[in-house]
């Protein structure tokens, strides 16, 4: 039984991370702020990664709440109100929306099954629409600031930051993007194959059938991405030795990840944290995905941890 939180004052509660599988929030509610640095309603009630699947949130007032990559797969949203929240990358599977308001909702990169995108059309979402900003400038002279910052060890240019930015298409084959932070962005179908993403942040951004092959994702935050049907072969996935004696190893983040049908062959996932990644339908040599931290994943290949067939394998 999940916990009882119903007509609970959950404004500017912080349940990030939290587990609330079938929690009941029925006429739970939050009060709206304005977050005047980037002129969403967000950091109200904080979601993020917040396990939810199967919660009730009957008439729930999360408006605009930040549930990025969080899991509501099955959870009763009727009567929710969600105008102006934050859904990037979440998990909307199997979620019952009848009467839920998404109004300025946004929803770049969130899973969303083909009966509830049904349901959503009907209400007048437009699922298409990704609700994230433009960029300020041309990336291209932003990833040109970005390496001049990089040479000149921070004296010139400047750190490319960007969240809750579209970004889609994105073309950055074997740029330097080592460091940059592209948090909740859209990067669907961008082009970083080649690329040094070592160290860089891109947390619960979209990467749906984006290419990266052999690119260095070493130290990289890839924590509650959409990877669906992105190509990942020959990448670099090790640690990354932060002060060069091998006493701080700092790993590949990919807790969480939706790989669904991703290309990962040739990519060595057994040094990255991989709880709760989703690998269904993926392709990978067993030898690649053999010894990492597998705890709640799901569709792991069949004897990754420790078989004698070194062959391709696609889950199921």
């Amino acid at each position: 039984m999940g916990a009882d939180l119903r007509g609970a004052d959950l404004d500017r509660a912080c349940f990030n991370d939290a587990d609330l599988r079938g929690a009941d929030l029925r006429k739970a509610y939050v009060k709206e702020h304005q977050d005047e640095s980037n002129g969403h309603n967000l950091k109200v009630t904080r979601l993020v990664g917040a396990r939810m699947n199967n919660a009730m949130l009957v008439t729930c007032n999360l408006t605009g709440s930040d549930l990025s990559g969080c899991d509501l797969n099955g959870a009763d949203l009727t009567g929710a109100n969600l105008s102006g929240a934050i859904l990037v990358s979440a998990n909307l599977e199997n979620t019952v929306v009848a009467d839920c308001d998404f109004a300025g909702s946004v929803l770049s990169g969130a899973l969303i099954d083909e009966a509830t995108r049904a349901r959503l059309a009907v209400r007048g979402v437009d699922i298409e629409a990704s609700g994230l900003s433009a960029p300020p400038a041309a990336i291209g002279e932003l990833i040109d600031r970005h390496e001049q910052w990089l040479d000149s060890g921070g004296a010139r240019g400047a750190r490319l930051q960007l969240d809750l930015i579209d970004l889609a298409g994105m073309a950055a084959a074997g740029r330097r993007l080592n460091g940059v932070a592209l948090r909740r962005c859209n990067l669907a179908r961008a082009d970083l194959s080649g690329a040094d993403l070592s160290l860089a942040d891109l947390s619960f951004s979209s990467l749906t059938e984006a290419r990266l092959d052999g690119a260095v994702l070493s130290g990289t935050n890839l924590r509650g991405v959409n990877l669906s049907q992105a190509s990942v072969t020959g990448a670099s996935m090790v640690r990354i030795d932060l002060v060069g004696d091998g006493s701080k190893l700092w790993p590949t983040n990919l807790e969480r990840a939706q790989a669904r049908n991703a290309d990962l062959r040739d990519t060595n996932l057994s040094e990255a944290i991989l709880r709760g990644v989703n690998l269904t339908g993926i392709r990978a040599n067993l030898t690649t995905v053999r010894g990492g931290d597998f705890s709640e994943a799901i569709g792991l290949p069949a004897r990754a941890n420790g078989g004698e067939r070194e062959g391709e394998q696609r889950t199921r």
